[in-house]
């Protein structure tokens, strides 16, 4: 798919875009339709304002990789918990009620970021950070405990493909078509709301 924009040089960039086209929407000086290149307009029509947009696999290999550091940090917990006879159960739904609370969030975030909002992406960026941190205290809680070493692998590798796939040219180039997307969508409206 041929590329009508450049990607934010990072990530940071991206999150300065989205707060400086924030900022002007509260002033009220969004700018008009015509300061966007047409190219950029016709690549999202007024018919199909939400279109198939180029890097979308990175926000998806950044849930995938989330899950799987999830299921790791999930796995070293139960490993390390006392394990008193007929209160495992309890434990096994406390831990995937918690899983299922943070996949939650994961997915809010991600739908945020598709709405180009500075506060969903700067979420993902804390997200992944805590789950770097929570990883590299899962490694180290696992060899103090002399666990099984494939857990708190997966979780660092979860951890650092999520880290991977957000700071990625793709993930930056995804959120600049949606900042434009969301630019395009705004100022439309705006014009149907003078109308």
């Amino acid at each position: 798919m041929p590329t009508i924009i450049d990607a934010p040089a990072s990530l940071d960039a991206l999150i300065s875009h989205c707060r400086h086209f924030e900022a002007k929407v509260r002033a009220g000086t969004p700018g008009g339709l015509q300061d966007i290149p047409r190219s950029v307009r016709d690549f999202f029509p007024a018919g199909n304002p939400y279109p198939r947009l180029p890097g979308m696999w990175a926000p998806l290999v950044w849930l995938l990789a989330c899950s799987v550091a999830l299921t790791g940090i999930d796995a070293v917990i139960l490993q390390v918990l006392p394990r008193p006879p007929g209160e495992a159960a309890p434990r096994v739904l406390l831990i995937m009620l918690v899983n299922v609370m943070a996949a939650v969030v994961a997915v809010i975030g991600i739908v945020g970021a598709a709405r180009a909002s500075s506060r969903a992406l700067d979420a993902l960026r804390r997200m992944t950070q805590g789950m770097l941190l929570a990883a590299a205290g899962v490694a180290v809680l696992a060899i103090h405990a002399g666990l099984f070493w494939i857990f708190p692998t997966l979780t660092l590798l979860g951890a650092l493909l999520m880290w991977l796939a957000l700071t990625s040219r793709a993930f930056c180039l995804w959120g600049g078509y949606q900042l434009a997307g969301r630019q395009v969508r705004t100022l439309r409206g705006r014009i149907r709301g003078g109308s």
